[in-house]
């Protein structure tokens, strides 16, 4: 036997015991719970209904969720046809080779900066049909070379058993949320030993994940060289931290107003905004200081991953840095065919294409309606009011639950939040005064009337900092004559009661 055989066979048996244990601890709690109150009548000979009720319910509980459940596959994305992408279909077979692994029966394109592989059907060790997702802005960002790292570590999955692991022991974790969430709803104390024993399941399996991810980068970086492995690791952390951030506040609010910019052009014009750069590389950098790996952690830390690495033989040199995106034979199309199958069905074509360039407007429509949903949580504030405002937001807030958190102990998220629904109002009574949105992607809105220029979010951090004194501030509001304006105007039913 192989040292991987022997080494799968190992976490294979473990794995074995675990959901053994589990599902033996289950049916003896979920049967023993609903035999009680019987051997208790048979011992008495008085047969308590309140604890039958009782018995039945959480003994059913248990029993119910150990029932398997049916696995539900939903494509991620759409398949990639390796025959229509043959430089792709190249790469992905050199490392399958260099890996001694079977290529995966279907590709997928995903909206993801990442990449995975999994395994379906098949018996405990053996068989199944085998799937791989490659994310979109991974290739848009990973040269060739970093690309093949990344394919070769999930090929790593493949060749040291883990996808043949990964859904069994998905399985019985997922048995036992169920089991501790039933318990939970009928407030019984049956849940206690099932929180220990997910406890417990919790750290072996991740301890085995963290362990799986070592042996695949040490496998990529046999295949493609530490050099490329540690620098895709690298550009991953950065990268995903970027995509999240530009999907969330970029992407994701043009699609809710049925517009459809490019992905990929305004990931870049993303990435390009100097004060994003200083963001995601603090967050960037966070996340590589970072030396602890909590023992409920599926991956070591980013730091332990490249320490490792670099214990390792070089191996091949950095050799390819053509775009991955290249592999792509028509990356528009692919990028079109992405979006079509992960916005809701039907809706796709009734997207408007707009280009980066256009949407100050839409983002301009888009806070107006918020600041009209929002205005009667507050009185009736101005401009002049401002400075008071971000000394204590309290007295302008009139709806009750939201001043009682600005007085909680989580007073300080709070009244950043009612700071960013204030500056989103300011931007909007400026586009109503006429005044011209600037708003580069990645950027704060910037408002501009002839030489007068306001930054609504920066103006609310300068006030309450002190950088922008009151004074200075004030006498802008008269010179632009922009100070008694309401922020939130009042609907014709409300008088718009001014906070004193």
């Amino acid at each position: 036997m192989s040292d991987n055989d022997s080494s799968l066979a190992g976490r294979a048996a473990v794995a074995m015991a675990l959901t053994i244990g589990f599902y033996s601890l289950a049916l003896i709690l979920g049967l023993g719970t609903i035999l009680l109150p019987f051997i208790i009548a048979w011992a008495t000979g008085q047969l308590i209904l309140k604890l039958v009720i009782v018995c039945l319910i959480s003994g059913g509980a248990i029993l119910a969720a150990i029932v398997p459940r049916r696995d539900q596959f939903e494509p991620p994305g759409p398949e990639l046809s390796l025959a229509e992408h043959p430089r792709l279909a190249e790469v992905i077979r050199r490392v399958a080779g260099q890996t001694e692994q079977a290529m995966p029966r279907t590709v997928y394109l995903i909206p993801d900066f990442n990449a995975w592989v999994a395994q379906r059907g098949g018996s405990h060790l053996h068989g199944g049909d085998r799937l791989m997702g490659i994310g979109l802005p991974l290739l848009h960002q990973l040269t060739v070379s970093q690309f093949e790292a990344v394919i070769a570590h999930e090929f790593g999955h493949y060749h040291h058993g883990d996808t043949r692991l990964g859904p069994r022991i998905y399985q019985t974790r997922a048995a036992i949320v169920r089991t501790i969430a039933g318990l939970h709803e009928h407030n019984s104390i049956l849940q206690a030993p099932f929180l220990w024993y997910g406890r417990m399941f919790l750290q072996i399996t991740h301890a085995i994940s963290r362990r799986q991810e070592f042996n695949a980068d040490r496998l990529a970086a046999q295949v493609a060289g530490t050099a490329a492995m540690r620098s895709a690791l690298e550009k991953i952390n950065r990268g995903g931290i970027a995509f999240d951030a530009y999907w969330q506040s970029e992407f994701v609010p043009m699609l809710r107003s049925r517009r459809l910019p490019p992905l990929l052009d305004g990931f870049t014009l993303f990435l390009q905004c100097e004060p994003m750069q200083t963001r995601i590389d603090a967050c960037a950098e966070q996340v590589l200081a970072s030396e602890a790996t909590d023992k409920y952690d599926t991956h070591p830390s980013l730091r332990e991953r490249l320490a490792a690495l670099e214990a390792l033989p070089a191996g091949p040199a950095l050799s390819d840095r053509r775009p991955a995106l290249d592999l792509l034979s028509d990356p528009a199309e692919q990028e079109r065919e992405l979006l079509r199958a992960i916005v809701a069905a039907g809706e796709f074509e009734r997207l408007t294409p707009v280009g980066w360039d256009e949407v100050a407007p839409i983002h301009a429509a888009r806070w107006q309606a918020m600041s009209r949903e929002r205005r009667h949580f507050f009185f009736a504030i101005t401009p002049k009011d401002l400075p008071r405002f971000v000394r204590d937001p309290k007295p302008f807030v009139k709806d009750r639950p939201l001043q009682d958190l600005l007085a909680g102990p989580n007073q300080a998220q709070a009244a950043e939040a009612v700071a960013v629904t204030v500056a989103l109002a300011l931007a909007s009574l400026l586009v109503r005064l006429g005044w011209t949105l600037e708003r580069p992607i990645g950027s704060n809105p910037r408002m501009v009337l002839g030489a007068a220029i306001i930054e609504p979010f920066d103006t609310l951090d300068l006030l309450r900092s002190g950088q922008l004194p009151a004074p200075e501030w004030l006498r802008l509001c008269r010179d632009t004559g922009i100070g008694d304006h309401p922020l939130f105007p009042p609907s014709h039913k409300e008088d718009g009661a001014r906070a004193e």
